[in-house]
């Protein structure tokens, strides 16, 4: 099975759900947002460590083993300048962004180490050239690396872990490089930041 995991479930989630579904089962956990056309949905707050679990004990209880997580970026805030943008914008990026990812890899991982075998996507935006995102700029690098750091602790565990950024707003860019790594041919890539899509 295939876990997206996401702040919120909206249409671009959606659309990256259905561009990936001839690999398998698929899911997405999410603490909000619309139901999704023909893809099940899963409600839990990514955005804290217990209901991060609980999403992913739920996603396995009710679909089979997770062997794949994708971590989805929030869309992004409005433009802001820096010396405008205060601390409150900050911790929602980093609680939407880094503690989303951190929180769902960490429910995700004790399992697929238990099996030997896992991958894990984190997907961030593509930031560069992007006035008025520093915050999200530094948060998306940040998670770009937490994939990497975390690859060299669960690597010999048989879980791949990689980054993935796309272009702002554009989450369905991602289908190819999430393909590659759930295939054979991807199998050895991890501790990589792939770019998918051309920023515009």
């Amino acid at each position: 099975m295939i876990v997206l995991a996401a702040t919120t479930a909206d249409e671009g989630t959606g659309e990256l759900a259905r561009s990936l579904g001839e690999l398998g089962p698929l899911v997405v956990v999410s603490g909000k947002g619309a139901d999704l056309a023909d893809v099940s949905v899963v409600r839990g707050d990514l955005t804290t460590a217990e209901g991060a679990a609980g999403a992913w004990q739920a996603a396995e209880k009710e679909h089979g083993s997770g062997d794949v997580l994708v971590t989805l970026p929030s869309s992004p805030p409005e433009p802001a300048s820096f010396t405008e943008t205060g601390n409150d914008a900050w911790a929602s990026l980093l609680r939407d962004h880094l503690f989303l990812a951190a929180n769902v890899a960490r429910a995700a991982a004790p399992a697929m180490i238990e099996r030997g075998r896992g991958t894990i996507a984190m997907v961030t935006w593509q930031t560069d050239g992007l006035a008025g995102h520093v915050g999200m700029a530094t948060v998306c690098g940040a998670v770009a690396h937490f994939a990497r750091s975390l690859s060299a602790e669960v690597g010999e565990d048989g879980v791949t872990v990689n980054a993935v950024t796309v272009p702002v707003g554009r989450l369905v860019d991602a289908a190819p490089a999430v393909r590659l790594l759930c295939s054979p041919d991807g199998g050895y890539l991890t501790s990589e930041s792939l770019a998918t899509g051309a920023q515009s």
